[in-house]
Order: structure tokens, then C-alpha cells, then sequence
């Protein structure tokens, strides 16, 4: 995990500046870099919550749980890291050194989208079908938030390392 990380930086420059700048991801980032998407990445574990609630489903109470520690737990981690960091987002125009006062580093919906993922494709091992909507679904958040500027790659990709390993190996 850490050298696809390490090799991350080395597209920050050209390649993160090219993908934003490429007017054909504006659709693609209306969808999966606005408010909407957001909104829906906040409210998903929590709607699980309510919905089994109502229905007395147990097995999907303690899923929608436990996708809400995985979301909540790379939350915490990715601010802690930006606080740490301090590396200034992609579309000010600021230098994408660390420490120059900004927040960009790790991506939190990249954390948060792969956290979820990982830990519904291991909740719902027995269902091959979760792991091939929730990966993709993880993927084109994280492909988004660089894309729409929000992010270089390696704020991306360290984002996806740290919700990938939350939700596959610290959610139990």
C-alpha cells in the first residue's frame, strides 16, 4: 500500500493539473463531486440505521452500524492527518507543498467512500454482487474529487488506502 501512495506523488503534478483541468469531467463532476453526492455519503450508513429500525431487520442494523464506525472512524483519521499536513487543495492555485496552511491531504471522501465499501463487501461476503457496485461506487468518488480540483492523486489514493483498511481490517 504505501509505494502506490509513494508512486501517487509523482502524478501530482502534470497528471492531477491535467484531469482538472479537462472540461469533459464537468458532467461526470456535477454527479459525483457536488453537494448531492455528498449529502448521500454522509446519509447512507445513518439511512440504513433508520430503515432497519423501522423494519426490525437485525443483520442489516448491525451492517448499517458498522458502516457508520467505518465512515465516522476514516472521518477522524483523514482530519487528523489534514491537520497534520496542511496541504493546500489543488484548485487555489497555492503550491502543493505540505505545511502551507491548507487541508487537502488525505482525500475524506476518498477515507470515507472506501471505508464504506470495504467494509459492505466484507459484511456481505456471501453476495458477490455488493463488492462489484461498492468498489466502483468508492472508485468514482475518489476519481471525482480530483477531477473537480478538489484533490491531487496522492491525497486520493491515500484517502482510499486509509478507507480501505479501515473497513476491511479495523471494523470488525
Amino acid at each position: 500500500m504505501l509505494d502506490s501512495i509513494g508512486a501517487s506523488f509523482a502524478l501530482d503534478a502534470e497528471v492531477s493539473r491535467s484531469l482538472r483541468e479537462n472540461e469533459s469531467f464537468e458532467g461526470f463532476n456535477k454527479v459525483f463531486a457536488s453537494r448531492a453526492a455528498d449529502f448521500i455519503l454522509t446519509a447512507y450508513p445513518l439511512s440504513v440505521v433508520a430503515v432497519v429500525h423501522l423494519t426490525d431487520h437485525k443483520e442489516l442494523a448491525v451492517y448499517g452500524w458498522k458502516a457508520t464506525e467505518a465512515a465516522l472512524s476514516a472521518l477522524i483519521i483523514a482530519v487528523i492527518v489534514k491537520k497534520a499536513t496542511l496541504r493546500a487543495r489543488p484548485h487555489t492555485g497555492e503550491p502543493y507543498d505540505f505545511w502551507e496552511g491548507g487541508n487537502s491531504f488525505p482525500s475524506g471522501h476518498a477515507a470515507i467512500s472506501w471505508a464504506m465499501a470495504a467494509y459492505s463487501a466484507k459484511h456481505f461476503s456471501d453476495k458477490k454482487w455488493v463488492r462489484w457496485i461498492a468498489y466502483p461506487l468508492a472508485g468514482l468518488i475518489t476519481f471525482a474529487r480530483v477531477t473537480s480540483g478538489h484533490h491531487f492523486i496522492s491525497d486520493a489514493v491515500t484517502g482510499s488506502m486509509i478507507g480501505f483498511s479501515i473497513g476491511r481490517f479495523l471494523v470488525k
